[in-house]
């Protein structure tokens, strides 16, 4: 899902760009994947990187091959886009001959303190989508109870108070 944009400061993309890089553009949570690395997960969710030859296996890290650079997202999806041709009748969701769903990798920038306009270097970490999800689980638990409070507690203000 789309981040608002609207939450953050208007040097964002320097501020992402610059912890991108402080990482070495590998997910500081797994350290397992790369940004713009093309693969898929398994079933037990572990990433497979794409291999076979020199070019998939360079892709499966998100470099470009002989450029010293990093793939963009629009050549990491033209692998992707060779993998997934066709589509599983039950999901719906595009993929390989075997069924695995391949993709690109997009490390994303988690506040560790999930205040979006905390922007110091030690409160940001690069994270995989994975890792970011689980690092962010607590705090969507507690989102959701203080969500079930609120709602509770705007229910019992309408309850019909008995007369004494």
């Amino acid at each position: 899902m789309p981040c608002d944009m609207r939450k953050y400061p208007a040097d964002w993309k320097e501020i992402r760009e610059r912890i991108l890089r402080r990482a070495g553009y590998r997910c500081e949570g797994c350290r397992k994947v790369c940004h713009h690395a093309v693969g898929y997960r398994d079933t037990d969710g572990q990433f497979h990187p794409n291999r076979g030859n020199i070019l998939c296996d360079y892709s499966g890290w998100g470099e470009a091959y002989r450029e010293n650079r990093r793939l963009t997202f629009a050549e990491a999806q033209e692998f992707v886009d060779q993998y997934n041709d066709c589509t599983d009748p039950e999901t719906g969701i595009c993929c390989d001959g075997d069924g695995n769903h391949w993709f690109v990798v997009m490390l994303t920038i988690a506040h560790l303190n999930h205040d979006t306009a905390d922007n110091r270097d030690e409160n940001l970490k690069a994270l995989c989508q994975q890792c970011h999800n689980r690092y962010d689980i607590p705090f969507r638990k507690a989102n959701l109870r203080a969500k079930r409070m609120g709602r509770k507690a705007v229910g019992s203000l309408f309850e019909e108070v008995p007369h004494a």
